[in-house]
C-alpha cells in the first residue's frame, strides 16, 4: 500500500485544488490550526466541561461507553467472520452481500473499538485506554487492507475511517513518531488510492458537494486535520486538508442555496436527508471549532432550518419508532417507513450549534424533539463520541416549557419545486405533496407536476419501487409511475436513469410511455396560501420532448381540510398524440358513477372528472399489469412473493384521456379524501370562452367556486360562500410566488 514518490500522490490533488478558492480565499486559516493534539472534536479547551457532564447529563451515555469498552477482548485482536469471502480460481474473491463493507468482515469492529477506547482515555485520563486504542488502531488497518484485497468498500459512508482518524488524534500525544507514522501513513496512502482519480478501480462512494458528501473524498478533511504538520507526510496532509476544507465549504454553500431557508438537504428522498446527509454539515462545524478555534455554524443556516424539513416531511412515527414519509424519489415503497435512529442526534446538534446564536429559532426544534417517542430519544450508535461533544444540549430541556410554535401553512423548497401541505399534525389529518418546478437532479424522478395524498393511508401514491430489476429505471423513475401527465409519442426512447447495482442487462429496446425526458427544466408559476387553501401552479413543458409537447401546466389547489382541485392545460404538437392524466392507487379502483372513481385504503379518495367533456377513463393494473408501461409489466425482484415486500407500490391506476382529436386539452378534477367509503362532496363545472370553472359543495354545506384561465398566464379566482350563499371572500391568485405562509 505504501507510496514513496511524492509526485505520484501530489498529482492527484494539485489539479483539483490549486486553481480553486479556499476558505478563506487566502488559506490564512492554516496558520490557526491547533498545533497540539487532541485537536479534533475534543481539545484541552472543551474537555473539562465534557468530563463534568459525564457525571450529570451524559452519565447514561458514559455508562454505556464503559460497558462497551469492558466487553472488548483484553488484548486487541479481531477475528474474521467465516463464510464471508471465498477465493475464486482467477485469483479474485467472491464476497457475500453482507460483507460488501470491509469493516463487517471482522469482529469486533476494530475501528469502533479504537475510537471508544481512545474516547475513554480522553474522558478518564487513564493511559491504559490509550494503550488499548493504539492496539485497536493497528488492528483497524486490516479494514483498509481487506478493502483493497477483496475489492470492496471499506465502509459505505466513512464510519470506519472517521472512527480511526479521530482515535489517532485523541491518543496522538501518547504515541512516538514511529508509532504515529505506523498508523497514519497507511491511512493517507489508502485515501490517495481510493479516490476517483486514484488507483483503486472497484466501486466506492466518492461523494461530492452536491450529494451527501460522505465516502472517500470527504475523508480527506479528517485525515488532513489529523496529520497536519505531524511529520508523517506534511505536504500530502496539507493538500488533503486544503482539498477537504474546500469540499466541505462548497457543500455548505450549495446546501444553503438549495435549502433556501427550508432545511431540505440535497435530496427530497428522506432516507438520505434524514439519515447520513446532516452529519457532513455538523462534522465540519465540529472540526473547524476544535481545530481552528472558530465557531462558523452561524455562517450557514441549513442545519438551523433542518428541523422544519423533518417536521413536514415526516407524517407520523409508529410504535416501533419508524417515520412515515410521502414516498418521493428513490424509495422502495415497502411501507414508506424509515427508522432513522439518527434524527435525535441531528436535532440535538441543531440545539448545540444554534441554541445560543439563534434562540428565537429553537422553539420549533424543541417542539419536534418533544414529539419524538421515547424510543427515538436516544443518540445514534455509529458515532459513540458525538453525545459527549454536544455540550450545548441538555435533554432535560425537552420537557421544559418553550414558546408556543405556530405551525406554518406549508413547506416549500424551490430547488426541488416541492410543496408539502397538511390539515394538521395528527394521525387523522390529511397530508399532501406536490412537485412543481424542481431544478435539482439528486435521486429525482421524472415526476414533475405529480402529487401524493395521504389520510390514514396512501390514497394517491407514487408507484413502483427502487429495486435491482429493470423496473427501477424503466418504470419507477418514469412519469408513468407518478400522478402526473402523459403525452404519447411513437418510438420515443425511454428517459435515462441510473441502474441499480447488480442489475442484469436487458437489451430489449424500451420506449417512453408518454412521459418526461428531462429533469430540472420545470418552472414554478404561482404559490399562494390562505388559512383555508393553498394554491400552486407549475409549468413542465420543457420536461417533455419538444416533438410532442407545446404546453404542460398544472394548477393544484388544496381546499382545507380534505379537498383538492387540479386543473391541467396540455397542448401536444399533433392532434393524434394522446394526452392523459394518471391517478395511482394501492387497491383496485371502484367506479362509483360516470367520471367518478373511489380509491380505498384505510380511508377513501373520490376522484371526479369535470373536464374534458369527452373524457375516456381506463383502469390499468391487477395481476399481470401491476406496473404496465411500454408494452410490458415491470416486476420488482422477489419472484411470486414480491407483493409481500413491496406493499405501497401502487398496483393500479386510472388513466383519464381526452378522446377528442385536438392538440389543446384541459383536464379538471376534484379529489375528496373521506372516511372509508364515506360521503363525497358534490361538484359541477364547465367552461366559458376564457375560464374553466368548478363549483364544489362541501359536506358541511360550504360552497367553493374556482375559475381558471384557459389560456395565457395562469390565473385563479377562488370564492367561498356559506351554506346559505353568502360570500365569505373572493380571492384573485395571479401568477406570482408568495413565500409567506
Amino acid at each position: 500500500m505504501k507510496i514513496t514518490k511524492m509526485a505520484v500522490y501530489l498529482s492527484v490533488f494539485f489539479a483539483s485544488i490549486l486553481s480553486a478558492s479556499a476558505f478563506p480565499a487566502d488559506n490564512s486559516w492554516l496558520n490557526n490550526v491547533r498545533p497540539e493534539h487532541p485537536r479534533m472534536i475534543f481539545t484541552k479547551d472543551n474537555l473539562p466541561l465534557v468530563r463534568e457532564q459525564i457525571k450529570t447529563i451524559r452519565k447514561k451515555e458514559f455508562e454505556n461507553l464503559q460497558r462497551s469498552v469492558a466487553a472488548l477482548p483484553a488484548v486487541p485482536a479481531v477475528k474474521m467472520r467465516q463464510g464471508m469471502v471465498t477465493p475464486k480460481p482467477d485469483g479474485t474473491y467472491k464476497v457475500t452481500p453482507a460483507a460488501l463493507q470491509a469493516q463487517r468482515l471482522f469482529e469486533p469492529n476494530p475501528a469502533k473499538a479504537a475510537n471508544e477506547t481512545a474516547l475513554m482515555f480522553l474522558l478518564t485520563g487513564d493511559k491504559q485506554y490509550a494503550k488499548l486504542a493504539h492496539g485497536w488502531l493497528k488492528e483497524s488497518l486490516k479494514i483498509l487492507e481487506a478493502s483493497e484485497k477483496y475489492q470492496i468498500w471499506a465502509d459505505w459512508q466513512g464510519d470506519s475511517r472517521i472512527n480511526m482518524i479521530l482515535a489517532y488524534d485523541w491518543i496522538c500525544s501518547e504515541l512516538s513518531a514511529a508509532e504515529r507514522k505506523e498508523i497514519m501513513l497507511p491511512i493517507l496512502d489508502y485515501l490517495t488510492n481510493s479516490r476517483g482519480s486514484g488507483k483503486f478501480k472497484f466501486r466506492r462512494t466518492i461523494s461530492s458537494p452536491k450529494s451527501g458528501n460522505y465516502g472517500e473524498n470527504s475523508m480527506l478533511l479528517f485525515a488532513g486535520f489529523a496529520a497536519y504538520k505531524d511529520g508523517i507526510d506534511d505536504a500530502r496532509a496539507e493538500e488533503m486538508l486544503r482539498y477537504g476544507v474546500k469540499l466541505y465549504t462548497d457543500m455548505l454553500d450549495y446546501r444553503d442555496k438549495l435549502s433556501a431557508g427550508s432545511g431540505l438537504l440535497t435530496s427530497s428522498t428522506v432516507t438520505y436527508s434524514f439519515g447520513a446527509y446532516p452529519y457532513a454539515s455538523f462534522f465540519f462545524f465540529h472540526l473547524w471549532k476544535s481545530a481552528i478555534g472558530e465557531d462558523v455554524a452561524g455562517r450557514w443556516q441549513q442545519m438551523c432550518d433542518f428541523p422544519n424539513w423533518y417536521d413536514f416531511a415526516s407524517i407520523d412515527i409508529d410504535s416501533r419508532g419508524r417515520i412515515l414519509y410521502h414516498g418521493i424519489g428513490d424509495l422502495a415503497h415497502e411501507e414508506n417507513r424509515y427508522k432513522t435512529h439518527a434524527i435525535y442526534t441531528h436535532l440535538a446538534q441543531t440545539v448545540h450549534f444554534y441554541g445560543k446564536i439563534r434562540p428565537e429559532r429553537m422553539a420549533n426544534t424543541w417542539a419536534v424533539l418533544k414529539r419524538l417517542p421515547k424510543s427515538l430519544q436516544v443518540f445514534a450508535r455509529e458515532y459513540t463520541f458525538l453525545p459527549f461533544a454536544l455540550t450545548g444540549f441538555d435533554p432535560a430541556e425537552i420537557a421544559a416549557d418553550h414558546p408556543q410554535v405556530t405551525p406554518p401553512a406549508y413547506f416549500y423548497n424551490p430547488g426541488y419545486g416541492l410543496l408539502l401541505m397538511r390539515s394538521g399534525t395528527g394521525p387523522a389529518d390529511t397530508y399532501a405533496a406536490f412537485r412543481f418546478g424542481g431544478k435539482q437532479f439528486n435521486h429525482q424522478h421524472y415526476d414533475e407536476l405529480s402529487f401524493v395524498i395521504y389520510k390514514n393511508g396512501f390514497l394517491a401514491v407514487d408507484s413502483g419501487t427502487r429495486c435491482s430489476t429493470a423496473q427501477h429505471h424503466n418504470y419507477a423513475a418514469q412519469t408513468v409511475a407518478h400522478n402526473s401527465i402523459l403525452i404519447h409519442q411513437e418510438n420515443e426512447p425511454v428517459a435515462p436513469f441510473w441502474k441499480p447495482w447488480g442489475f442484469q442487462k436487458d437489451n430489449t429496446p424500451v420506449m417512453n410511455h408518454g412521459g418526461q425526458n428531462s429533469v430540472g427544466n420545470a418552472k414554478e408559476l404561482a404559490l399562494h396560501s390562505h388559512k383555508d387553501f393553498i394554491y400552486a401552479a407549475g409549468d413542465a413543458t420543457m420536461c417533455y420532448s419538444k416533438e410532442k409537447c407545446k404546453e404542460a401546466i398544472r394548477q393544484f389547489v388544496y381546499l382545507k381540510p380534505d379537498t383538492f382541485v387540479i386543473f391541467d392545460r396540455v397542448e401536444s404538437v399533433r392532434a393524434d398524440q394522446k394526452k392523459e392524466v394518471l391517478f395511482h392507487a394501492l387497491n383496485e379502483p371502484v367506479k362509483e358513477a360516470d367520471k367518478l372513481y373511489r380509491f380505498d385504503d384505510a380511508n377513501s379518495l373520490f376522484i371526479q372528472t369535470i373536464l374534458p367533456e369527452k373524457a375516456i377513463s381506463t383502469v390499468v393494473g391487477g395481476p399481470g399489469k401491476e406496473f404496465w408501461a411500454s408494452g410490458r409489466n415491470w416486476l420488482p425482484e422477489g419472484g411470486k412473493n414480491w407483493d409481500k415486500k413491496y406493499r405501497l407500490t401502487g398496483k393500479w391506476r386510472v388513466e383519464v384521456a381526452d378522446n377528442a382529436k385536438q392538440t389543446h386539452s384541459e383536464f379538471l378534477h376534484v379529489l375528496h379524501a373521506a372516511d372509508l367509503r364515506g360521503k363525497n362532496s358534490t361538484s359541477t363545472g364547465g367552461t366559458t370562452a376564457e375560464k374553466a370553472w368548478v363549483e364544489i359543495k362541501e359536506l358541511n354545506g360550504s360552497i367553493w367556486r374556482l375559475e381558471f384561465a384557459r389560456k395565457g398566464p395562469v390565473d385563479l379566482q377562488i370564492t367561498r360562500k356559506t351554506p346559505d350563499g353568502k360570500t365569505v371572500y373572493s380571492k384573485h391568485c395571479p401568477a406570482v410566488i408568495d413565500h409567506r405562509p
